[in-house]
């Protein structure tokens, strides 16, 4: 089973600063960065502080996705550095 992927709606409207959308995209992926995180870590507050960190530099970075591409690889890109 691959990744979900955001809305290309959410993900256009999220580059162009919609609260609701992000909150979409945070939403959906919101469970895996924690896990991701705390498998990182073993400390559940640094897990939940290092998955806010990933979420605040989506919003910074959104605008460098390349939307001709599955957004999932590039988020978890994103995530893993």
């Amino acid at each position: 089973m691959g990744l979900p992927e955001p809305a290309p709606a959410d993900l256009e409207r999220a580059r162009k600063g919609d609260d609701a959308s992000f909150g979409r995209i945070v939403r959906l992926y919101q469970d895996r960065v924690y896990r991701l995180a705390w498998r990182m870590v073993r400390d559940a507050h640094e897990a939940r502080d290092l998955a806010q960190e990933v979420f605040l530099r989506l919003w910074r970075g959104l605008d460098r996705y390349d939307p001709s591409r599955r957004f999932s690889p590039w988020f978890f890109r994103l995530a893993l550095n």
